[in-house]
């Protein structure tokens, strides 16, 4: 694949990191709202079950989101993001886009 702005070679194994990252993106945006369920989030984000449930897992293993399932019928899980890690950090690595 060739990029439409350069005409250099883009691996298909960039492109698809590029669409993982975006989707994280979307993630992370949707959580600096506040806490979310999954079902928010799943409306949210606009991605499969399993494409949600795999990004929600890297970025809980990365220490971004905390996931937390409250004690009722059925269980309620929450997602949000971690206080522990900065802000900045997670603006850095995901900013937030301008979309004015």
């Amino acid at each position: 694949m060739k990029c439409p702005h350069c005409g250099k070679e883009i691996s298909n194994k960039l492109v698809g990191d590029l669409i993982v990252q975006s989707e994280e993106e979307v993630i992370l945006s949707s959580l600096r709202e506040g806490e979310k369920q999954w079902s928010d989030l799943e409306k949210e984000v606009g991605v499969s079950k399993v494409t949600l449930n795999k990004r929600l897992k890297k970025l809980i293993q990365q220490e971004y989101v905390i996931r937390e399932v409250r004690p009722s019928f059925p269980p309620q899980t929450f997602y949000r993001l971690n206080e522990n890690k900065k802000l900045a950090d997670i603006n850095r690595i995901f900013p937030v886009k301008d979309n004015g």
